[in-house]
């Protein structure tokens, strides 16, 4: 999902499909991060005794960032992959939810380098991300 969610980044971009594009950009992070997470053996946490199907958005970067050190030594890094999460999922909701808002082609540009940075990690760590 997060190699197929960049091309359909890029489809939105070329199309000027900015909000969509954002979201892509967001999911594409998100699928490469919960892979990572996966591969590390962690499983989404219970809620009210059911097994939630993914973490929380919101948490996703600070997920990655505490547990991810076996596989990532560099602190620094872990903290820059909780940074990009957390920056691409404000912009995701952003996009999604706030009528009013729009894209800075700076936002839109950052956007696109913290996602294919995410999914570059992920492939760095667990060899190919699966879809």
């Amino acid at each position: 999902m997060a190699y197929e969610s960049t091309d359909a980044a890029e489809v939105a971009e070329d199309a000027s499909l900015w909000r969509a594009a954002l979201n892509r950009r967001y999911f594409a992070a998100f699928h490469a991060a919960t892979a990572m997470l996966h591969y590390r053996g962690l499983l989404p946490p219970m809620s009210e005794g059911v097994r939630r199907e993914a973490w929380a958005h919101a948490d996703l970067g600070l997920v990655l960032r505490d547990q991810m050190s076996p596989l990532i030594r560099s602190r620094v890094t872990r903290s820059q992959l909780a940074a990009a999460l957390g920056d691409l999922y404000q912009w995701r909701v952003a996009g999604d939810y706030q009528a009013s808002w729009s894209a800075s082609a700076q936002v839109q540009r950052t956007a696109a380098r913290l996602s294919r940075w995410t999914v570059a990690v992920a492939t760095g760590v667990i060899g190919e991300v699966p879809e």
